[in-house]
C-alpha cells in the first residue's frame, strides 16, 4: 500500500517534531480558536508524509475535542456533496461540527 509506505518513511524524529508542533500550537489556543490557528495546527501535522487533514484531525481531536472534529467519511458526507480530503473541506466540516456542538 502506497500510503503505508509514505507513513513508514517518516523518521521517528519527524513524527515527534511535527506531532509536538501541532499539539503545542493548539494547547495554548483560547476557547474559540480562529480558522488560522486551526489550519496552522493541521498544517504542522500534515508536514508528515502520508498524513493529510483527516489523519491530523485524529490526533488534534483527541487533544482539543472542543476545537477539532474527527474527519471521517460520514462527517464529510453530512456536509458536502463530494468526499475529498483537503484542508478546505476539513475546515468547512470542522466549523459545522463545532457550531453544532456549541449550539
Amino acid at each position: 500500500n502506497a500510503l503505508l509506505g509514505l507513513l513508514r518513511s517518516n523518521s521517528d524524529a519527524d513524527v515527534a517534531k511535527w506531532t509536538k508542533a501541532g499539539i503545542s500550537h493548539i494547547r495554548n489556543v483560547k476557547e474559540e480558536g480562529s480558522d488560522d490557528e486551526i489550519a496552522t495546527a493541521v498544517g504542522k501535522i500534515t508536514e508528515l508524509k502520508g498524513v493529510g487533514p483527516a489523519g491530523a484531525s485524529v490526533i488534534l481531536s483527541m487533544v482539543r475535542p472542543d476545537l477539532f472534529c474527527y474527519m471521517y467519511d460520514e462527517v464529510i458526507d453530512c456536509f458536502l456533496p463530494k468526499r475529498t480530503y483537503t484542508l478546505k473541506v476539513y475546515m468547512a466540516c470542522n466549523a459545522a461540527c463545532v457550531r453544532i456542538a456549541r449550539d
